[in-house]
């Protein structure tokens, strides 16, 4: 279960999350589910591959500044994209969630957006997660 808080405090905006991940029965620890971007960092909730993309887009130097949730929508857009195109590829035929929530912040704003282009300006304090239940893997 992934949980990204983010907080707007006199005038900053500050980001956390939690770093564990389990797939397949395997736990894997001290895991960047935040990525900075210059001007904004983004937190991702669902699918890891997510984490892929956001690295892919960061190091292709192509993506704008984020100043209203127009712009951050247009960049969640672009990560949902790019995610489709990654799994269209994929013979997988589980039934896995493969959906993601983004948690976008600026220095002065917060936008929660989902894997249906919902954006959303947020207050003080947000959070998204997966809301996935404890499984006990053996």
């Amino acid at each position: 279960m992934t949980c990204i808080v983010a907080l707007r405090h006199q005038g900053k905006v500050y980001m956390a999350s939690d770093s564990i991940i389990v797939a397949d029965g395997v736990v894997t620890r001290n895991v960047r589910k935040v990525v900075s971007f210059p001007g904004f960092v983004v937190g991702f909730a669902g699918h890891f591959k997510a984490k892929n993309i956001l690295d892919e887009l960061r190091s292709s130097q192509k993506i704008g500044k984020i100043v209203s949730a127009i712009d951050a929508r247009k960049f969640a857009k672009k990560v949902f994209k790019k995610l489709k195109v990654e799994e269209e590829g994929n013979d997988s035929s589980d039934d896995e969630d493969d959906s993601v929530s983004l948690l976008i912040a600026t220095p002065t704003n917060v936008y929660e957006i989902d894997s249906y282009l919902s954006c959303v300006e947020c207050g003080e304090v947000s959070g998204i997660g997966t809301g996935a239940p404890y499984r006990d893997w053996e």
